[in-house]
């Protein structure tokens, strides 16, 4: 059995110190099961409201609501690691070196 360390967090503005890196999307339901993935590297990103706002260099705006998710926590298990979650569905977000 496997026991991640996770801290609640509620301030999204944490979300716009990250500029000039990829991030990893990953979409899971009923717990454990991956149905979509997204990667792509991005300039900087905007929080709009429980909503995150990522501004690519070829000028596509790539908007991720989290308006569905009910809590929100930073894995401390791995650096730059958020999960949100809702009952058995959650969005992994991920920040790679």
């Amino acid at each position: 059995m496997i026991i991640l360390m996770e801290k609640q967090f509620n301030d999204l503005t944490i979300f716009e110190e990250y500029r000039n890196r990829q991030v990893v999307l990953n979409y899971y339901q009923d717990d454990d099961f991956l149905w979509k993935r997204d990667c792509f590297h991005f300039e900087s990103i905007q929080v709009d409201i429980r909503k995150l706002i990522f501004f690519k260099k070829n000028g596509i705006i790539v908007e991720i609501p989290l308006m569905e998710y009910t809590s929100a926590v930073i894995n401390n298990d791995f650096q730059n690691y958020y999960i949100f979650k809702n009952g058995t569905d959650r969005l992994e977000i991920y920040f790679p070196h």
